[in-house]
Order: C-alpha cells, then structure tokens, then sequence
C-alpha cells in the first residue's frame, strides 16, 4: 500500500505517527512512576497492552521494526513472574522507549528505522530475551 500517494491515507498514516509521541509519554510516565517506587501490577498490564497494540499497529504502516520489538516485549511480558526474573521492568521500558523515539524521529521513513543501528542493536537484545 502506498501510504503518500493517497492524501487520506497519508493523513491516517500521520495520525498514527503522531499517536507514538503519546505512547513514548505514557512509557516515560510508568517509567517515572517504576523508578519511585515498586511495580504495581497495573503497571506492568499497562506496558504489556502498550506493546501489543504497537505489535498489531505499526506494521501496516511499515515500521516492522517496531512490531519485532512490540511483539517480543509483549511475548516477554506474558511469560510475567520468569520474564520479570530473568530482566527488570524497567529494561523492558527502555526498550519501547528507544523504539518509539526512533521510530518518531524517522516520522515518514520507516526504511531509515530499519536500518537505523541502534535499532540493530534493540532487536538483537530483545530477540535475545526473547529466546
């Protein structure tokens, strides 16, 4: 799908760009509130549906990247008390939050998150959780 030829669907495809601005402020916000105090379960149901919703959207707007990393941090997530063993929270977020931002700054060129090597670099530490 061509997303820019289409003035409607540019528009929707901006609509969600603009969307993970407001997904990276709750991230820092659960961020902020983990790092005062312990996680409260709310928290961590909060990230996991932030991830899977991220996991479901962003790949029809071309950023498979972002899905990769949604996806697996949503499958870590699910695995709860062995996944909360094994990382603390707060790598988890920091994950999304790394995503997010690039994914931002990349805004129309998902090909450029892509191959962005920080984004290399996040999908090879959360695919090695993951496994």
């Amino acid at each position: 799908m061509d997303w820019d030829s289409d003035p409607e669907l540019l528009k929707i495809k901006n609509e969600f760009i603009d969307s993970l601005s407001v997904r990276l402020a709750e991230l820092k916000s659960i961020t902020a509130k983990m790092e005062s105090g312990p996680m409260v379960q709310s928290d961590s149901t909060s990230v996991q549906f932030l991830a899977h919703k991220l996991a479901g959207a962003a790949e029809p707007y071309g950023f498979s990247v972002l899905t990769r990393i949604s996806g697996a941090v949503d499958d870590l997530l699910s695995l709860n008390e062995k996944a909360l063993g094994l990382v603390p929270m707060t790598r988890f977020l920091k994950f999304l939050q790394d995503a997010l931002t690039l994914a931002v700054q990349s805004r129309n060129d998902p090909e450029a998150l892509s191959n962005d090597p920080r984004m290399k670099e996040l999908i090879s530490a959360v695919e090695a959780l993951h496994d």
